[in-house]
């Protein structure tokens, strides 16, 4: 579920998934729920790509904070964002942005709180992110580890 928040795009789901499952999901699993990738988050400083590539769109982001089954902080680094129609100013939006996914035990469930840290209502790519974002979160994440597909 998207929740408004200043200065941020911020959505919430719940899943039966392990702490460990979801944490492995994010950082081990993002083509499955997300879009292609390239590298490996495997410790801090690591950098993934992931590529939209028939929009020809890609995203590299480094990993600045990766606490097992807790916290995965990913700081985008280079950014080449293409869509249909919008203009060239939103290639370069999402550069210096960061994703934050929080995990957290909640009744008998895993709780994770993405963050789009910089992704603001004055951003050009805000609406059309925004729709990704409750897509590739708030629903294909949830449905990856509800349906037991889990990395490990």
């Amino acid at each position: 579920m998207p929740i408004r928040q200043a200065g941020s795009y911020t959505c919430r789901i719940r899943t039966h998934a392990s702490l460990r499952s979801s944490y492995r999901a994010i950082v081990g699993a993002m083509h499955l729920w997300w879009g292609e990738t390239e590298g490996a988050l495997d410790q801090e400083g690591d950098i993934l790509t992931v590529h939209f590539r028939e929009m020809g769109t890609s995203w590299s982001f480094a990993a600045q904070q990766l606490t097992p089954h807790t916290l995965v902080v990913l700081r985008c680094v280079a950014a080449d964002h293409h869509h249909p129609g919008a203009p060239d100013t939103i290639r370069k939006e999402w550069l210096g942005t960061s994703l934050r996914f929080v995990l957290e035990p909640v009744d008998e469930a895993t709780q994770i709180s993405f963050t789009h840290e910089g992704l603001t209502p004055e951003l050009t790519c805000f609406g059309m992110c925004e729709a990704g974002w409750n897509h590739f979160v708030g629903q294909e994440l949830g449905r990856y580890l509800d349906r037991g597909h889990t990395a490990g």
